[in-house]
C-alpha cells in the first residue's frame, strides 16, 4: 500500500522509508537510501524519466535524466567509462521523445530498461558496489493519455526488456526490486486513468506490486499488510547495510533467505 498515490510523495517514500516524506525530505542529510549506501562505499546511479525529480538527481554520483532533452550529470569520482556509457544512451534518447501512440510509449520504456541492463552489466565488472534507481515514467503517462487498453499494452511492452534486466541481474548476483510509485484507476473502459485527487482513495491507486529478485531473496509470496515505507528498509536488509535511514518508520519485510534448524 502506498501512503499517498502521488509520484512526488511516492518517490520520496521509496527512498526514505518515511510515509510522510515529500521531495523536500530527500535533501535531508542521512534521509535516503543513497546516503546510507554512499556512506558504506556504494556508487549511486540513476536513470530518471521524470524531469521534476531534481532533488533525486542531486543525490546521485552519476545520472541520466530527461528534461526537455536527456542530460548526463556526474561527480568527479565517477569513472570515464561510466560517463561515456551514460552519454551513449543520452544520444539514443535525444532522437526519441514520447508521442501519442502506444508504440511510442513502449519504445521509450524499452530504451530505459535497455539502458539499465547495459549499466548493470558494466557496473558489475567493477569491484565497487552500486545502487541504481530506474524509473519508467512513460507507463504512467500511457494510463493518463491512452486509457486502460493503452495502459495494458504499455505494461506488456516491458516483458522482454524487463526479462533481460532480470537475467543480467541474476547473472551478476545483483539484487533487483521491481515496484511502482502508485497504481492507476480508470473510471470507465474508455476513460483516461488517474491516481490522485478524486481517485486517491481507490484501491487501484493505493495497491502496488513489489517483487524482489536476487541473491539472498527467498522464493515465496509474502502475505500480510505492508507499506511502501517498508521497501527501503528491506533493501538495506538484503544488501547487509545498516538500518540508518534518519526518518524511516518502515520495517524490513521478511523476504530474506533464512535457515531455521
Amino acid at each position: 500500500r502506498v501512503p499517498v498515490p502521488s509520484s512526488d510523495s511516492s518517490y520520496s517514500v521509496l527512498v526514505t522509508g518515511c510515509s510522510l516524506a515529500d521531495p523536500s525530505t530527500i535533501s535531508t542529510p542521512g534521509a535516503t537510501l543513497f546516503d546510507v549506501a554512499r556512506d558504506n562505499g556504494f556508487l549511486c546511479m540513476a536513470l530518471l524519466q521524470r524531469s521534476d525529480q531534481i532533488k533525486m538527481v542531486l543525490e546521485q554520483d552519476g545520472v541520466l535524466f530527461w528534461d526537455d532533452e536527456p542530460i548526463v550529470g556526474a561527480r568527479g569520482d565517477v569513472s570515464p567509462e561510466i560517463i561515456s556509457l551514460l552519454q551513449n544512451w543520452q544520444d539514443k534518447f535525444s532522437v526519441h521523445t514520447v508521442e501519442e501512440g502506444v508504440g511510442d510509449h513502449v519504445k521509450y520504456n524499452v530504451l530505459s530498461l535497455d539502458a539499465a541492463t547495459d549499466l548493470v552489466q558494466h557496473l558489475s565488472l567493477s569491484s565497487k558496489s552500486f545502487l541504481l534507481m530506474v524509473n519508467i515514467e512513460a507507463v504512467n503517462r500511457s494510463g493518463h493519455d491512452l486509457g486502460p487498453e493503452g495502459y495494458l499494452e504499455a505494461i506488456a511492452g516491458l516483458d522482454a526488456p524487463l526479462g533481460n534486466l532480470i537475467q543480467t541481474c541474476q547473472e551478476n548476483h545483483v539484487i533487483l526490486l521491481v515496484t511502482s510509485d502508485h497504481g492507476m484507476y480508470f473510471p470507465s473502459n474508455l476513460g483516461r486513468g488517474g491516481c490522485n485527487f478524486k481517485y486517491s482513495s481507490k484501491m487501484e491507486c493505493l495497491r502496488v506490486p513489489a517483487v524482489f529478485f536476487g541473491p539472498g531473496v527467498d522464493d515465496f509470496v509474502l502475505a500480510g499488510d505492508w507499506s511502501q515505507a517498508d521497501l527501503a528498509p528491506t533493501l538495506l536488509d538484503l544488501l547487509d547495510l545498516p538500518q540508518g535511514l534518519l526518518l524511516a518508520e518502515g520495517s524490513p519485510m521478511p523476504v530474506r533467505e533464512r535457515y531455521d534448524p
